[in-house]
Order: C-alpha cells, then structure tokens, then sequence
C-alpha cells in the first residue's frame, strides 16, 4: 500500500505514489559545488495515470514537489515541501516511467524525526478523536506531535470562523508553554488541532484561517487546581512567557476567564 504520493506545486497534479521515502529525516546529505543538498530515495515509486496523460499535451517542466504524507484511504494528511536542485522537464513524446531513478536532489523546507514520523503512521490509521492523547508521550514524541499538527493538511470543510464565542481550554496537563499550545489548539479546534506553537504563530492565527479569530471568551480549566486564582496558573517556572502572552491576548481583545 502507498503510504506517500508526490504532487507537482505548479500544476497540483499527481506524480506518483510510493511505499516509503528514505532521508525525510534530512540526514542524507549530498554536495555539488561546494553546496549541500537533500537526498531523498522514494521506494517503490509508481507513476500516476493522470501525470502521464497530462505529460502527453504538452512540455511539462517540475520545479517543486510536495511530499505528501497519505492515510489508509490514500487522502493526503500532510506534506513536506521539496525544491529539486534541478528542474526536471519531460517531453510530449518522452520516456517517463524511469525519470526519478528512485532518488531526487534537492532542498526540504523541513525535516521530519523519527519521532515525527511515528506519529504521521498513528494518525495514518485514524486521527484523534479525544483530547490530551499528547499529554502521554515522550518528550521527544511531543516535538514530533507539535510537527504533525502543524503540517497536518486542513480539511475540505473547514469549520467557520467566529468571532465573539467560547472556547475551553483543559489545562490538565499544561506544563510549560508547548503544552499551552498543544491544549489551546485542542480549545479552538477540537483533538489534534491547531492554533499556533510560538507566540508569533499564535498572533498570525489571529488574523484568520485557523477556526477563530478574535475577539472571543477563552476558559482556561485545570483538573484538581483553583484556576480562579491566576497566580495558580503561571506556566512552570516561564513567568516571561506568561506575561508576555497575557499581553497578546489583551491587544488582540481576548478574555481569559479562569474556572
């Protein structure tokens, strides 16, 4: 079963599909002149129809790649971007069956761990339907976690967004403030959800397309813990952070209501 497939950035059509691709991690490294590169090696790589169809009208010239990351449906979940050292271009009447020779050359705009990708092969099964399930991994596998979420490809039916609603957060397991992100994004968008992982990502989810923009209510609830009072609630021993985000959410209009 194809666990990847890859789409051209220009004409968003199929390329391919593959059972895996080896140096996502990015620790295949290649030079030329003096410059690094990616090496990526897709594994059992088969064409796509359509491409091959789209190949035949014309000159078809690809620059640019998006490694997408499919479930057990063969529905995208996720990408990583890939900019090839070289353009690769194809002729109407030209041979295409061997022009990726299973490796390609290039840039990723990302990399991926092998924490990471365990979690891209959880959520190929199902993604989560319940909150917190970060809350029981490692360290590293919560770096990995943060990733997918923040790659993870945005559904067709996105919900709408509001303006002037409620939101509640479980603080439960809010630590420090990667954690704060990983339960704010569960507040605004549900299990697995997204809703920035620094303080400058959290200030561009304000500006719309991410399930909420301001002004709104946020109700921050912590199991076993008096959140009435706020001193109760400052993020380990981050006290800048705290502050710093307290300041956003004032400019940005959002009320913090303690429970």
């Amino acid at each position: 079963m194809s666990r990847f497939s890859l789409i051209d950035d220009d004409s968003r059509i199929i390329i391919g599909s593959c059972k895996n691709i080896v140096g996502l991690s990015g620790d295949c490294i290649t030079e030329f002149n003096h410059e690094s590169y990616h090496k990526i090696t897709l594994i059992n790589f088969v064409i796509n129809d359509a491409f091959n169809e789209h190949c035949m009208k014309s000159k078809v010239c690809i620059t640019n790649i998006d490694l997408s990351i499919t479930n057990q449906k063969g529905e995208q979940i996720g990408a990583y971007y890939f900019s090839l050292k070289d353009p690769v271009c194809f002729q109407k009447d030209g041979d295409r069956d061997g022009w990726i020779h299973s490796e390609l050359i290039g840039t990723l705009l990302s990399v991926a761990s092998k924490e990471t990708l365990e979690i891209w092969d959880i959520w190929r099964e199902a993604p989560p339907t319940t909150k917190n399930v970060w809350a029981q991994l490692s360290e590293e596998q919560r770096k990995g976690w943060l990733e997918v979420i923040r790659l993870k490809s945005q559904p067709v039916l996105a919900p709408q967004e509001q303006q002037n609603d409620e939101y509640f957060l479980d603080a439960t397991y809010v630590t420090d403030s990667t954690s704060f992100f990983y339960a704010l994004g569960e507040a605004i968008n549900g299990p697995g959800g997204y809703y920035g992982f620094d303080l400058n990502s959290l200030q561009n989810c304000f500006c719309g397309g991410f399930g909420a923009v301001p002004p709104f209510d946020l109700h921050i609830k912590k199991n076993n813990i008096d959140c009435s009072d706020e001193s109760n609630f400052v993020l380990g021993a981050d006290e800048s952070f705290y502050q710093q985000l307290r300041d956003i959410f004032i400019a940005n209009r959002i009320t913090i209501i303690y429970s």
